[in-house]
């Protein structure tokens, strides 16, 4: 179940982006990224150390939180109270943090909504969606209001949002552990977001290297998360997918180049946030078995 430290973890994390911007437009943010990126990394660190004195230092002395029950914790001393027992119930869990918008409407005045992702220490995975409100006071961007938000409002899109950003730890970069077999991904949000491409690029024995697009997104008529995927010899393939826990599994089905169909079943399963597990099993082509494989994947860059 959704905890307040979600929303707790991510409102500090804004201040550290809204502090970068200085108080100037989102355009200043664009063109500084790695340095946000960076800034992102190491306060993500922080969190995962439970360094609540760091985290207290971002919040208004007035500061106002209100959970998702609607209860309402005023003053920072009752909003660190409510963070040090949250971190205490995690039991150390890990956090993922995907900023889903930050904009400026004025120049003292930063806003901010995003999503957390938990894993704890039996690597079960649960996640939050949280928004937050900073004020610049004395030069320094600090937190002055902040809620949880509803995982969903009822409707398809925003349960279709929801399950797509489950999947935002796999944004960036990634490399295969098989030195023989050097796979590259590279993954990213597109089209506002409601999708997930993820690009693989995967050396062959004769020097050439085959490109695969794979597509993940939300299918209102299945209700379910989908993948789409074509590669770079004219195959295609399509799959309807599931969660549970830490692992995401597709039912996949497709053609190859030269007309044979292929079917199997295809598994993501998230180790942390450096590291993930892709598993390929009950493979066929043409009713013929063809052999598992499973590879291991580290990170690159975010």
């Amino acid at each position: 179940m959704r905890t307040s430290i979600f929303v707790l973890l991510v409102v500090s994390l804004g201040a550290v982006l809204t502090a970068l911007a200085g108080g100037n437009s989102l355009r200043a943010l664009e063109g500084d990224e790695q340095v946000i990126r960076k800034a992102i990394a190491d306060y993500t660190d922080a969190l995962n150390k439970a360094d609540v004195a760091a985290i207290a230092a971002f919040w208004t002395p007035d500061a106002e939180f209100t959970d998702e029950s609607g209860t309402v914790y005023k003053g920072r001393d009752a909003i660190m109270s409510l963070f040090t027992r949250g971190l205490t119930d995690a039991k150390a869990a890990k956090y993922t943090i995907t900023v889903n918008s930050l904009r400026l409407p004025a120049p003292s005045v930063a806003l901010v909504e995003a999503t957390v992702d938990s894993t704890a220490s039996d690597s079960a995975m649960d996640m939050g969606r949280v928004s937050a409100v900073w004020v610049k006071q004395n030069g320094k961007w600090m937190v002055t209001s902040a809620r949880d938000l509803p995982d969903d409002n009822g409707s398809s899109s925003a349960s279709g949002a929801k399950t797509v950003q489950e999947l935002g730890w796999l944004v960036g970069e990634w490399g295969s552990d098989n030195p023989a077999k050097a796979i590259k991904i590279v993954a990213r949000f597109v089209l506002d977001k409601h999708y997930l491409m993820m690009d693989y690029s995967i050396p062959q024995p004769d020097g050439t290297t085959v490109t695969v697009v794979q597509m993940l997104g939300y299918d209102p008529a299945t209700e379910q998360l989908a993948s789409w995927t074509f590669d770079s010899r004219g195959g295609n393939g399509s799959g309807v997918w599931s969660r549970n826990g830490n692992v995401w599994t597709g039912e996949v089905e497709g053609v190859l180049a030269d007309g044979r169909s292929g079917s199997g079943k295809l598994r993501i399963k998230f180790i942390d946030n450096q590291s993930f597990v892709y598993e390929s099993t009950d493979r066929e082509v043409d009713g013929q078995p063809i052999a598992d494989a499973t590879v291991k994947y580290t990170r690159k860059t975010q």
